[in-house]
């Protein structure tokens, strides 16, 4: 007698329309998720001063070219130099995982070196009291004069390399001091700008690679600051000339004096957005 075999009808599932198969989505996302871990292995061995291997070797340069190209967006969309040295300053701590930060530019007039932007973990975040202070001092001097990059890996090596605190960081810090630094000059067009650092309480933060990565970024970070301050320059000479075209106007008009001194009193407040001007004579 042949047995009598019972077949099922296995169910299948229609897709409704519109519906969307969810699988190469998912796909996406693990390979996603997989070039992220990918980088984060990288950037763990770097910071490790752990040897790479070729495909994380590639990784890293692939980070790194990413970091270069928002960094250099980022620098595009401002011709002020206070802004630009506020977003390289956060880009760079963002990207070493930087405890601080410094960006010190030079003022070849005058020989003092100006902090536009000083970041310290230790110190709660963002500094703004150090006061501008003479090349001459420091590694950051050493730096400038040298043009070449500088990495320390201890306080004791910083010492030897004639480390320098301002004297209102003494005063008003917290007396913790960085053991780890990266130093490197910001040139431009063979000119130096001043110099940019990057700092960690832990010894032996840095390699070669960070190194290297700070130099490239500095290159662009100069651009970036040369063109600001270019475009500051020319603003203040269009300022110049405002003034000294509201002379010319009130000499033509023959005011009297003091309605010229009222005219230029007002366009120096306009320029300026000053609460108080004033304009004195002096008679012979």
């Amino acid at each position: 007698m042949a047995n009598k075999i019972e077949t099922k009808k296995i169910p299948t599932t229609k897709k409704k329309p519109g519906e969307v198969n969810k699988k190469p989505v998912a796909k996406k996302l693990v390979v996603k998720k997989l070039a992220t871990v990918k980088k984060a292995v990288a950037r763990s061995a770097r910071n490790n001063h752990i040897p790479l291997s070729l495909e994380q070797q590639l990784t890293q340069r692939e980070d790194e070219l990413a970091t270069l190209k928002s960094v250099g967006e980022a620098m595009a969309k401002t011709l002020d130099v206070k802004t630009v040295t506020k977003i390289v300053g956060d880009k760079v701590r963002d990207i070493f995982h930087a405890e601080g930060v410094s960006i010190m530019l030079l003022n070849a007039r005058t020989n003092m070196i100006h902090v536009h932007y000083e970041y310290d973990e230790g110190e709660g975040g963002y500094v703004d009291h150090i006061e501008p202070f003479p090349l001459g001092k420091g590694s950051t001097t050493q730096v400038i004069q040298s043009r070449q990059p500088l990495l320390i890996g201890t306080t004791k090596e910083g010492q030897t390399h004639g480390a320098y605190m301002a004297p209102e960081s003494i005063e008003q810090g917290s007396g913790v001091i960085a053991e780890s630094t990266m130093m490197v000059p910001i040139i431009v067009s063979d000119k130096v700008l001043g110099v940019a650092m990057v700092t960690s309480y832990k010894q032996y933060a840095f390699d070669e690679n960070g190194l290297r990565l700070l130099q490239t970024l500095s290159t662009n970070m100069g651009v970036a600051i040369e063109n600001a301050r270019l475009f500051e320059a020319e603003q203040e000479r269009m300022a110049e000339l405002a003034i000294i075209n509201r002379v010319q106007e009130g000499l033509a008009s023959k005011l009297e004096m003091q309605d010229i001194y009222n005219l230029v009193g007002d366009k120096i407040r306009e320029i300026f957005n000053a609460d108080t001007t004033s304009i004195f004579s002096y008679d012979r």
